[in-house]
């Protein structure tokens, strides 16, 4: 009799699955359908109870994928490691660079380093420090932006998108695999999400698989599941593994031991008695009756066994996880003493780190040892190791009590810090953290304390840099907890820096609660004002974030005072111009050349001040717009007093927009030259989309033709998207839209260019500026004839009288400003003039503001009030005074313009002209003008307006002139019909039928 001899498993080795084929069908078609022409987003997801076989179905394709030209890689979570960000996803990714770094194809390694760095560009600092590994592939990069909360994760989860499509395609795909997704952290199922959303990621298949029995209905990993499927963002495609049936395990059992079934039934009885099929279970219970003699071979060298020992063996188990206790307690004290710290370690480890915390003798058996028993195995990048099974890991770490656990973690903790070097120290940070908080029921010494402190605000600035804003705010707040009670005496820069950064985080998270504790701490605390600071400017950020713009400007304006930047509570139109005025005194003389050359702004608190003016600029915008060109006119007074800084570009955008209001337009272009002068001397591409918004977005049209604004809006919006200031690209989106209807572009083409950029905004969860575009978006398909009503705008993109409460709840007075510009167009158009001016009334705060929105709003409040006063000129002089004012008011300012941009404006001031000759019953005068406006308007592409003049000339024609002059009326009606026909206006084609 032959005991103690091994079960030989070799015949398993070539992916050999039993009562698996319709599942394995399952997997290989969906896989097969992802990557076809015709595939659709699809989650594949593997289910089933620990021990089912999961990971070795996922594992069957990888023969097939690399065959093909792809890569099969994967990443496992782990219990113990759920604060560490996108442990599994960074796992993945860099099995996958070891993989081409270490390939035969030179070839295919250069051309993927070259695609890589030509695509991710600035994003490429971004994913290295989230995933250390393609440093080898991208090189030392420039040291990401610092963009925050939704705007910074939103530009990691592009970054990783772009990054997939980078290096994969249906002809080469990418399957990642992620196993054990029940604990999976909330950032990196965010980010699952992105990329299972992604329609673009063609050569992307992405696999997972968790345990259904420990997802119940609230568990995020579930709620992951009801997103994506709910907003159809990708199709779940579910494949669940059950426990093998008694076949199945008679036919493993007779394959194992090579005998006939028949033979081997007994033996099944009794496994699958105990097991009920699970598979780790079967092969563990075999190994077991192997191990302890009840599974022998005879002198033949066949397998036999005793069926009263069978029965004996079932009696002393329960479950997997005391056959895996009984097996480990047999390897020698070394084997398991390896085993219990790897466990405290998590799922994989490093053998360096092992050996640096392990004190036996003769490491290198222990771990050969661990391995031989198949209890943990050595990764292809060698040096490195996982655990078998999760069961495994789970087993070791159960040997140890409670307080051994906590005890363990600790020495972990202390000794990866006395024996790493700080290098490694950042390498392995989350862990060193982690075996340091698990182990800190015993850590009584300050001095250690402070110490883990200071580990654990490093870790959260990692994870910030990661975009891990929870994991951030957990590793700050476990430092916080750190501290002791005289922290702010004896560990007063620490302190300061753990509550600065803590309230940061807890803003990305919206944990405004907490976010409000620490900035009082700091507030309450700090020596120094320029220490509040960044208390002060989370706070104004979180005021805006929760829309109380008024707040965030007073909490601002509050802290500029205190920083010797005092400012009135009301800005009345004496201060302002008094302000305006001293400007333009200050910049008497200068050129620009003259302010760039200047020595840059060093005063620390004048820096400072320009960082608050410059984050109350858009705020100021929205809710104080009389406050406004006093924050421009400081920002641009500081520059010329202490020196220019990044910000001034900002700054003199801003001032140019005033000038704009003040209808200087010779000043409004010299200064916005100024702004793009000052950018393009910094070369900071982060300021790129808030400068191109004010810009060209904003005051441009007084100087530069509507036609050659929109390239550079258009990059303002990529920048922005890169850099992940997703509120300014946005924003430039909005008047992007506004452009397309301004410039007289076919509406269907319009249609076609707004649908994919307001995708945009709800994917990048820009409700604030999605509220703002959407009426002119709702305006083309009324203008379309997609809507009962075409001066309401309720349709397929919005319903008006919910986006007005909406906006009223949420004080977004920009989107009721523009829902009411957008009716009054509408309303013109459809000449319903008494409505026009109705809403042109509503219209009126908006005009304190500036930008091409106020521009149409001026022209059509104009045509409007002419067109009224033509239908019924028996107003009272009153009204007609108000109605001939602001028609004048708007043919002045455009003539004004007309001096730098003629091209956009001559058009629109003949045919005012045209009606304010006919309203004077000047006929004769009015018709040229219209005829003049006409051939502008074609001259430079203004469809709509070429429509509109010859529509205006028709009906004076056929209203007032001599006997009618239906002939003539009847040419220019018959034109504005053809027109507006190619414009594409079905309602207009009917009303002039």
């Amino acid at each position: 009799m032959q005991q103690d001899q091994p079960l030989d498993w070799s015949f398993l080795e070539n992916g050999v699955l039993y009562d698996r084929d319709i599942e394995q069908e399952k997997l290989f078609a969906a896989c097969k359908k992802r990557l076809s022409p015709e595939s659709c987003n699809e989650f594949i997801l593997l289910s089933g109870k620990s021990g089912t076989g999961k990971t070795a179905l996922a594992q069957t394709i990888r023969r097939q994928i690399t065959s093909e030209g792809g890569f099969f890689v994967s990443g496992k979570f782990d219990q113990l490691k759920k604060s560490e960000p996108y442990a599994a996803l960074v796992s993945a990714f860099t099995e996958y660079v070891t993989a081409i770094v270490n390939g035969p194809d030179e070839h295919y390694l250069k051309q993927v380093k070259e695609d890589i760095q030509a695509s991710l560009r600035t994003d490429l600092q971004l994913l290295t420090d989230m995933i250390p590994a393609l440093e080898q592939i991208g090189g030392l990069q420039q040291a990401s932006s610092t963009v925050k909360g939704t705007e910074a994760t939103l530009r990691l989860h592009m970054a990783t998108r772009n990054l997939v499509r980078t290096i994969s395609s249906p002809s080469n795909p990418l399957v990642l695999f992620l196993d054990d997704l029940q604990w999976a952290d909330s950032a990196t199922l965010d980010l699952l999400r992105a990329l299972a959303s992604d329609k673009t990621c063609h050569g992307l298949v992405l696999v997972g698989a968790c345990r259904y029995e420990e997802v119940e209905f609230e568990h995020e990993f579930a709620e992951f599941l009801r997103t994506i499927e709910h907003k159809n963002e990708a199709t779940i495609v579910p494949i669940e593994l059950h426990d093998l049936t008694f076949d199945a395990v008679e036919d493993l059992v007779s394959g194992v031991l090579r005998i006939l079934k028949e033979e081997s039934r007994p033996l099944v009885n009794a496994v699958y008695r105990k097991t009920k099929g699970n598979i780790l279970f079967v092969v563990q219970a075999l190994e077991s009756l192997c191990r302890n003699g009840f599974l022998t071979r005879d002198n033949n060298g066949r397998w036999q066994w005793d069926a009263s020992d069978l029965k004996a063996w079932g009696k002393g188990v329960s479950n997997v996880e005391d056959l895996m206790m009984h097996k480990i307690r047999r390897l020698s004290p070394d084997a398991q003493t390896v085993l219990m710290t790897a466990a405290c370690l998590g799922a994989e480890f490093d053998g360096y780190l092992l050996s640096e915390m392990v004190s036996v003798f003769d490491i290198s058996n222990a771990v050969d040892e661990a391995v031989e028993n198949g209890l943990i195995v050595e990764l292809p990048s060698g040096g490195f190791y996982r655990f078998a099974h999760d069961r495994v890991q789970q087993a070791s770490y159960s040997l140890l009590t409670d307080e051994k656990k906590a005890e363990m973690h600790l020495n972990i903790g202390r000794c990866l810090i006395q024996h790493l070097s700080e290098e490694d120290i950042e390498m392995n940070l989350f862990l060193v953290v982690d075996q340091m908080e698990l182990g800190s029921s015993f850590l009584d010494n300050q001095d250690e304390k402070d110490e883990l402190g200071a580990l654990c605000l490093r870790a959260g600035h990692k994870a910030t840099r990661c975009s891990d804003f929870k994991a951030a705010s957990k590793y700050y707040t476990l430092g916080i907890d750190s501290l002791s009670d005289r922290n702010w005496r004896d560990q007063y820069y620490l302190s300061l820096d753990l509550y600065n950064a803590a309230a940061e985080a807890k803003y990305c998270t919206a944990e405004f609660d907490a976010m409000d504790k620490c900035i009082n701490e700091v507030l309450t605390n700090a020596r120094s004002l320029r220490d509040k600071i960044p208390a002060h400017s989370t706070k104004i950020y979180a005021l805006g974030a929760r829309n109380l713009v008024n707040e965030a400007c007073e909490t601002g304006f509050a802290l500029l005072d205190a920083l010797g930047e005092k400012f009135p509570s009301n800005g009345s139109r004496p201060q302002i111009m008094l302000d305006a005025a001293k400007t333009i005194c200050m910049l008497r003389g200068k050129s620009d050349k003259d302010i760039m050359d200047q020595p840059p702004m060093c005063d620390p608190d004048k820096i400072a001040a320009m960082s608050i003016l410059n984050l109350l600029t858009y705020h100021s915008y929205l809710a104080r717009i009389d406050l406004f060109p006093l924050i421009a006119c400081r920002m641009v007074q500081l520059t010329i007093k202490y020196g220019p800084c990044a910000v001034s570009s900002h700054g003199f955008g801003c001032y140019a927009i005033v000038m704009c209001i003040m209808k200087r337009v010779d000043d409004t272009k010299r200064f916005a030259d100024t702004s793009l002068k000052i950018l393009e001397s910094y070369q900071i591409k982060e300021w790129i989309p808030r400068v191109y918004l004010v810009t060209y977005g904003m005051v441009s049209y007084c100087f530069k033709p509507i036609r050659d604004i929109e390239e550079s809006l258009n990059y303002g919006i990529q920048i922005g998207l890169e850099t992940g200031d997703l509120e300014f690209a946005m924003v430039s989106v909005h008047i992007l839209l506004l452009h397309g209807f301004v410039a007289g572009k076919p509406l269907e083409e319009q249609e076609k260019r707004a649908a994919p950029l307001l995708k945009l905004m709800v994917e990048y969860k820009q409700d604030h500026t999605l509220a703002l575009a959407s009426p002119s978006v709702q305006a083309v398909h009324n203008l379309l004839g997609r809507s009962e009503d075409p001066c309401v705008l309720t349709g397929e993109i919005m319903n008006q009288e919910k986006l007005l409460e909406a906006a009223k709840i949420g004080h977004n007075f920009g989107a009721m400003s523009s829902t009411a510009v957008w009716r009054m167009v509408l309303a013109y158009i459809m000449n319903n003039y008494e409505l026009a001016l109705d809403m042109a009334e509503k219209c009126r705060p908006h005009l304190k503001r500036q930008g091409l929105m106020v521009f149409v709003l001026r022209y059509y409040r104009a045509l409007a009030s002419l067109a009224l006063l033509q239908e019924f000129p028996n107003q009272r002089r009153k009204q007609r005074r108000k109605y001939v004012s602001n028609a004048r008011s708007a043919l002045k300012f455009l003539k004004s313009v007309s001096r730098y941009c003629p091209s956009n404006v001559m058009n629109k001031i003949f045919l005012l002209e045209a009606e304010f000759a006919v309203l004077k019953g000047k006929l004769d005068l009015a018709i040229p003008f219209y005829q003049r406006s006409i051939e502008l308007s074609q001259t430079e592409g203004f469809l709509h307006e070429q429509a509109l003049a010859n529509e205006r000339a028709g009906l004076a024609l056929q209203r007032f002139g001599r006997g009618g002059d239906e002939a003539g009326s009847m040419r220019f009606l018959v034109e504005a019909h053809d027109l507006y026909k190619k414009w594409g206006s079905k309602p207009k084609m009917e009303q002039l039928a």
